[in-house]
């Protein structure tokens, strides 16, 4: 979940933000604590405040919250529990244990307390989005399981698709909603009695902007065929369908020079027999200044009769008109 890592998912939550906390005493030192991310000190005051008035709705949750942020996740989940109880009316507590649950991959705990969630709040629309979140969170996972155990190109692929489709989801609602906004027609006026007159002409009717596909949507498309076509010309062991991946301008490591580096590599290939490459959890970021160029990171699984390794590794690929090449491969620290 490209996206679903734990600042994703606590955006799910519905006491996120630092718009939680207003007013004075106690709530306005909270929400000052955690504006600095002092989430230590909020929680403090909030057991302080709640010592005074241990019914403040926002301080209850907002202690859920400051509890999530320092990872005490298992305490978290009994607090919220309790809170459930507590606050039997409020659908807050309980969609909150439900995304703990979540950060804690328990999903079949999450999916049980979002159910339960909506079957006693069915007008809780938030229980019903992490729900949906959650379940694709899950796919994503087992079709990465898939490619990893198997080397399935088609799972490999409904992988890195699933990381973005939230984001595109809400895009496409937000576009979707301006749309019909735009082409809603105007308020009839307001007639008063009056003498016949000509009707006015009929206003002006500006047809929407066609709004133009993101190119990074299929950029994406693009560079999985480009890396699913890298591997498998790898382990084909043909040098120069291999080699044909990287950019004339491609900068080795460690100090090789061009040349050094493909002979070393033609080298490998010489004696490495059998080679196995399996590329999981694939993350893909373009360049913000120029989209034609993207940072590629993934998990790397090698194996040969000589050698064997498991790392993470980054590319950088510039899009050309013949497509995208390689110009520069760095191994990260995993």
């Amino acid at each position: 979940m490209r996206t679903h890592t734990l600042c994703n998912l606590m955006t799910a939550l519905t006491l996120c933000g630092f718009s939680l906390l207003a007013n004075a005493g106690y709530e306005e030192d909270v929400k000052a604590q955690l504006a600095q991310g002092n989430f230590q000190g909020a929680l403090e005051l909030i057991d302080q405040g709640l010592e005074q008035n241990g019914e403040n709705r926002k301080l209850l949750l907002a202690k859920g919250f400051s509890l999530i942020k320092l990872n005490r996740l298992d305490e978290a989940a009994r607090y919220y529990e309790q809170l459930r109880v507590i606050m039997k009316n409020d659908p807050e507590p309980a969609n909150n244990l439900a995304m703990v649950y979540r950060l804690q991959k328990n999903y079949a705990q999450a999916i049980t307390i979002f159910s339960e969630t909506i079957r006693d709040f069915p007008d809780y629309i938030k229980a019903y989005d992490n729900l949906g979140n959650t379940y694709i969170e899950i796919a994503q996972n087992q079709y990465q399981r898939g490619f990893a155990a198997t080397g399935n190109v088609t799972l490999q692929q409904k992988a890195l698709l699933s990381l973005d489709f939230g984001q595109i989801a809400n895009q496409a609602v937000t576009e979707s909603t301006q749309r019909l906004q735009r082409a809603a027609p105007p308020p009839p006026p307001v007639v008063t009695p009056a003498p016949p007159v000509a009707p006015p002409p009929p206003p002006a009717v500006t047809p929407p902007p066609v709004k133009k596909p993101d190119p990074r949507v299929q950029y994406q498309q693009e560079i999985v065929g480009t890396l699913t076509s890298w591997v498998d010309d790898w382990m084909s062991l043909d040098e120069n369908r291999y080699l044909s991946h990287y950019s004339h301008r491609f900068s080795p490591e460690e100090n090789y020079t061009l040349n050094e580096w493909i002979g070393h590599k033609q080298s490998v290939f010489r004696k490495a027999g059998e080679i196995k490459v399996y590329l999981t959890d694939i993350k893909i970021s373009f360049d913000p200044d120029n989209i034609k160029t993207a940072t590629v990171t993934f998990r790397q699984q090698y194996a040969s009769k000589i050698f064997t390794e498991n790392s993470v590794k980054e590319l950088v690929l510039e899009k050309t008109p013949e497509g995208w090449y390689i110009v520069k491969e760095t191994s990260v620290d995993s």
